[in-house]
């Protein structure tokens, strides 16, 4: 199901000096159980999502030995996302949006977060390799060098 824009959660203050409160969009699927927190309780926007409290941690350990999926840390879903937007071609600003980075750090969040998988490259350059070369793309770029070419001369 995709993301509609009704469906986003406004966190609080940031963990890092320069972040600031924001909206994260959330698809149909993640923005449900929100939902039915906030007609159960009162909600604070300054409250956590999921507080790192024993009880969340607990509760996550229970569900991943559950699942059999050993190992798994909370973070690791943000690495997940990030890798299956990336692949998918999603741009690097709008996973940064999603994600919270910052325009500065965005390319380097990318590499850290984006974990390609080989096969995704692969595909990637079997898509280049089979494009076909429009030919008015090649006169665009003889065009430019011989525009280069005449004002080095002069």
């Amino acid at each position: 199901m995709g993301v509609i824009a009704n469906w986003s959660e406004k966190v609080g203050e940031s963990k890092t000096e320069a972040g600031n409160g924001r909206a994260i969009p959330l698809t149909q699927p993640a923005w449900a159980p929100l939902d039915v927190r906030s007609r159960v309780r009162a909600y604070k926007v300054e409250q956590f999502v999921f507080p790192a409290c024993e009880n969340g941690r607990t509760a996550w350990r229970r569900a991943c030995r559950e699942s059999a999926l050993k190992g798994l840390r909370f973070h690791d879903l943000r690495h997940t996302a990030a890798t299956k937007l990336l692949e998918q071609g999603t741009p690097i600003a709008v996973v940064s949006q999603i994600l919270g980075w910052s325009a500065s750090t965005a390319v380097r969040m990318s590499k850290r977060y984006g974990h390609i998988r080989p096969e995704v490259q692969r595909q990637a350059l079997a898509t280049l390799a089979t494009a076909e070369i429009q030919p008015d793309v090649n006169q665009i770029v003889h065009h430019a060098e011989r525009e280069v070419e005449s004002r080095l001369a002069d």
